[in-house]
Order: C-alpha cells, then sequence, then structure tokens
C-alpha cells in the first residue's frame, strides 16, 4: 500500500511537472509570437516611414523642378501694422497696393490673435499640398470665369507673404503679345505688362527651413516661357489671378493644370485641362477664339 502511495506521488510530482512545463512552453511560445508580432510592426512601420520620407524627397524636387518662388520670411514686405519695409525705395501708391495685395491672401473671418495659431512657423510640414474640395469639374477653357484670356510671356517670378504671414502666394510678370478676350471695364495693351498671381510658393523660415505649399492638380508658370492665360482680373489690388493656362512650346500645347503633383494621375476636378495636350497652337487658338465668338464674350 505503502508502495502504490509512493507511485501515485512519484506520478502526481511527475504530472505536476510536466503541466508546469508545458505552461512555460505555452506562454513562452504566446511570448515569443507577441515578440514576433512587435518585431513586424515595428518593421512595418519603418518601412512606411522610409517610404514617406522617400516620397516626400520626391515632392520635394518635383516642387523645386516647378519653379516655385520663394518668399523670406524674416524679411517680409510687411510689418504687423501692415506697413511697408523701406517705403522710401518705393512708391506710396505702390507701397498702398502691396499692402492690399497681401491683404487679399490673409486667411478669411480670422482675428489677429487667431490667425497667430495659424501662422506659418518651424513646425509646420514642409510640405503642404491642399485638395479642393469642390467636386465641380472644370470647363477646358474657364472663359466665364475669366475676364481676360491673353496669350504672352512670363518674365518674372516672386513669392509673397499676406499679411498675416498664414499664406504664400506668387506674382509673375508677364507681357502680352496677344489679346484673345478683354474685360469692359479695363483694357490690357499688346506689348504690355501685367501682374499675375496664383495661391502657393515656397517660404524660407529664418532657420533656413524651406515650406512648399501649393494646391494638387494647380502649377505655376515658368519664367521665360510663353502661354495662353485664363485670367480673373482684380481692381482693387491690379492682379491678374490666374485661373488655369497653357503653355505653348515648339508650336504644341501643354496644360499648365491636371495633373497630380503627388501621384501624376489626373485630378478629377482639373482633368478637362489636358484635354488638348499636344494640340497644335494655332489649332488651339482657333478654337479658344471660336469658343470666345460663340459666347459672345
Amino acid at each position: 500500500m505503502k508502495i502504490k502511495l509512493k507511485i501515485l506521488t512519484v506520478l502526481s510530482i511527475i504530472l505536476i511537472a510536466l503541466a508546469a512545463g508545458t505552461v512555460l512552453i505555452v506562454h513562452s511560445q504566446k511570448q515569443e509570437n507577441k515578440d514576433n508580432q512587435l518585431q513586424k510592426n515595428q518593421d512595418i512601420q519603418e518601412a512606411k516611414n522610409k517610404e514617406l520620407t522617400e516620397r516626400e524627397a520626391k515632392l520635394k524636387e518635383k516642387i523645386k523642378d516647378n519653379g516655385y518662388p520663394i518668399a523670406e520670411f524674416d524679411n517680409s514686405n510687411l510689418t504687423k501694422a501692415g506697413e511697408i519695409e523701406n517705403t522710401s525705395l518705393m512708391s506710396k501708391e505702390k507701397s498702398e497696393i502691396r499692402v492690399k495685395r497681401s491683404k487679399k491672401y490673409n486667411l478669411p473671418n480670422l482675428t489677429p490673435e487667431n490667425a497667430k495659431r495659424f501662422e506659418l512657423n518651424e513646425n509646420v510640414p514642409e510640405i503642404g499640398i491642399t485638395r479642393s474640395t469642390t467636386r465641380r469639374k472644370e470647363p477646358e477653357f474657364p472663359i466665364s470665369d475669366s475676364d481676360f484670356v491673353l496669350v504672352g510671356t512670363v518674365t518674372d517670378a516672386k513669392a509673397f507673404l499676406s499679411q498675416d504671414k498664414t499664406r504664400v502666394f506668387s506674382e509673375f510678370e508677364m507681357i502680352v503679345s496677344e489679346t484673345l478676350k478683354q474685360s469692359r471695364d479695363s483694357q490690357v495693351s499688346e506689348k504690355g505688362q501685367i501682374t499675375l498671381a496664383r495661391a502657393g510658393g515656397k517660404v524660407r523660415l529664418p532657420s533656413g527651413k524651406v515650406l512648399y505649399k501649393t494646391m494638387d492638380g494647380l502649377y505655376m508658370p515658368q519664367v521665360g516661357k510663353r502661354y495662353v492665360m485664363f485670367l480673373k482680373y482684380d481692381a482693387e489690388t491690379n492682379l491678374y489671378r490666374i485661373n488655369t493656362g497653357y503653355e505653348i512650346l515648339n508650336g504644341k500645347i501643354i496644360p499648365l493644370d491636371g495633373l497630380s503633383i503627388i501621384t501624376g494621375d489626373m485630378v478629377e476636378q482639373y482633368q478637362n485641362y489636358q484635354k488638348y495636350k499636344d494640340v497644335e497652337e494655332t489649332e488651339f487658338l482657333n478654337l479658344v477664339k471660336s469658343v470666345i465668338s460663340q459666347k459672345g464674350l
């Protein structure tokens, strides 16, 4: 009897040991699986971070290649009081125009205190690409929305900060060579010079960090290139805001807008701008003139 009890005791000890060993093995396997999953998640995150870094670098190169003008943040045109620095070098009229232009690009409906929260600074991401929230597809020729349709060559480009320093916008000097549509309230002479404008551009902060601001699918015209421009005139600032444009290169048409700077695919709202890519210059201009004539504009 004692022998049986000893055997049972030994067997119990063995079973307990086996059970404990099994628990330890299961726990070890669970911990190993947990560690493996953690490592896998870290590897996935590192791969995503690497892909994001590479994508950001490619975007920077794209924007650099797109001829974006740059504004110096610490050498802004406007002081907080809205006065032009170095006013002795500028006429009063030009000073007033510069203030009006910068005010036009302020964030709307913000108090100065609230605007401070949105001011461009070191904490702002280097690349800021805004996507259009409208579902409206822009027509290939935004003639009804344009006061002027002009052919000309861009001769200069500069970027400026809004007065509240929350936005950047770019201005382009253009020599007009042909007028396809004129506003009834304002006239542009051929060989005259006008100033175009478009939201976006680059800002260099005091640290040297450069911020890139743009709307996806909308690009900046290049200095030295010739375009057909569809423009909205703002009399208060004497600026011709770019609705869209078409570059003329070697007798062919290259749409300024329409392709995503992120993917290279067409942006839905602006896809109609790509309709006349590679069309002959003469055919394109005749078509624009015909549409203007049909609309009686």
